[in-house]
C-alpha cells in the first residue's frame, strides 16, 4: 500500500499525503513488528539457547528455506509466468465476470487521479506481479489481492447491477452453477462408483465423505435452481 501511495504523493495526486514526519505514521509498522516479535523472539532464543540441531533446522526452515529460498529457487509447484492470469478468472467468480465493465470505469477514475481506486488496484497488480516472478506458484499465493480487487469493484456495483447485460451474465452464471452442482451431486450418488473412488483418492477424503459432499452439492444445486425460478416470478414493486 505504501508504494502506490508514495507514487501518488510524488505526482501530487489530490488528497494523498504520507505524513512520514508525523509520529503516528510509524505506529502501524511498529505494532506490526511488535506482533511478529511475540513469536519470532522466543523462537530464535529457544533455537539458539538449546544448541540442538533440530531446533536450528526448524529456525532455518521457517526463516529462510520456506521464504527467500522458496522464492528464489522454487523446488515444487512449477507453473508458467501467466499461471495467475488463468487462475483469477476461474477462482474469483462471480466477481471476475464484471471485469469487462469494471476496466473502463477504473480507467476513467484513474485518469481523474482518484487515489481511492489507485491504492487497491495497485495492491492487486503488485501482489500478482510479485508472485508471478518465481517458478513455484499456487493459487492461494495471490489471495491477499482478492479483497483489494473487491474493494475497487464495490463502488461500481450499484450501477453495474442495473445493467441488463450484467444481469444476464450473472443470471447465466448462477443457472450454470446450480445445474452443475445438481448434476455432480446426482452423478456422485447414482452414477458410476468409479467417480466416487477417484474423488476419494484424488482429494484424500475419508471413505464416507463423498456421500456427504454429494448430498450437499445436490441440495445447493436444487436450492439455487428454485431460487432462480422464484426470483423470475417476482415483479418489482413501484
Amino acid at each position: 500500500m505504501i508504494v502506490p501511495a508514495a507514487l501518488a504523493a510524488a505526482l501530487h495526486w489530490p488528497r494523498v499525503r504520507l505524513h512520514a514526519g508525523d509520529v503516528r505514521f510509524w505506529l502501524a509498522p511498529l505494532w506490526f513488528l511488535l506482533a511478529v516479535s511475540l513469536w519470532l523472539a522466543p523462537m530464535i532464543m529457544a533455537a539458539l539457547a538449546t544448541g540442538l540441531d533440530p531446533y536450528r533446522a526448524y529456525m532455518d526452515d521457517i526463516l529462510f528455506r520456506q521464504t527467500a529460498r522458496r522464492y528464489m529457487q522454487s523446488w515444487d509447484h512449477h507453473q508458467p509466468w501467466w499461471y495467475f492470469l488463468a487462475i483469477m478468472p476461474s477462482m474469483w467468480l462471480p466477481a471476475f465476470l464484471l471485469l469487462p465493465w469494471a476496466l473502463p470505469a477504473w480507467w476513467r477514475r484513474l485518469r481523474r487521479r482518484d487515489p481511492r481506486y489507485l491504492l487497491p488496484l495497485a495492491w492487486w497488480l503488485l501482489v500478482v506481479l510479485f508472485f508471478s516472478i518465481p517458478h513455484g506458484k499456487r493459487d492461494v499465493y495471490i489471495l491477499p489481492a482478492l479483497p483489494m480487487f473487491c474493494l475497487a469493484l464495490a463502488p461500481l456495483l450499484p450501477g453495474l447491477l442495473k445493467r441488463r447485460d450484467v444481469q444476464g451474465v450473472l443470471g447465466a452464471f448462477a443457472a450454470l452453477l446450480a445445474a452443475g452442482l445438481t448434476l455432480i451431486g446426482a452423478l456422485a450418488l447414482l452414477g458410476d462408483p468409479g467417480f466416487e473412488i477417484r474423488l476419494t483418492h484424488g482429494r484424500g477424503l475419508a471413505p464416507g465423505a463423498t456421500d456427504a459432499l454429494a448430498w450437499t452439492a445436490l441440495a445447493m444445486g436444487i436450492w439455487g435452481g428454485l431460487s432462480l425460478w422464484a426470483s423470475g416470478r417476482v415483479r418489482p414493486v413501484a
